[in-house]
């Protein structure tokens, strides 16, 4: 029997699918097979990119700060070509 390819995991996906677990039911919703579920891939292909839970929390505080951070820096630079 031959295994099957490995999915590729784009932690961007992964950090939109917490997101979307976390407004459906808060961090009790939070988990790799749900995540892998939203997904579409097996339970197991998560666990390359994001190998613990906390992991999976993480991503989502990343996706919120990154996003966050670009809107400072906007605000900054617009800021700074005023003076």
């Amino acid at each position: 029997m031959r295994a099957r390819p490995h999915a590729d995991i784009d932690l961007d996906a992964v950090g939109q699918a917490v997101a979307r677990l976390f407004v459906e039911g808060f961090s009790a919703a939070v988990s790799i097979g749900n995540a892998a579920e939203k997904l579409d891939v097996s339970r197991a292909a998560p666990h390359r990119a994001v190998p613990t839970r906390y992991d999976l929390v993480g991503s989502l505080f990343e996706r919120g700060t990154t996003g966050l951070n670009g809107c400072v820096m906007d605000i900054a630079e617009s800021v700074a070509s005023t003076d």
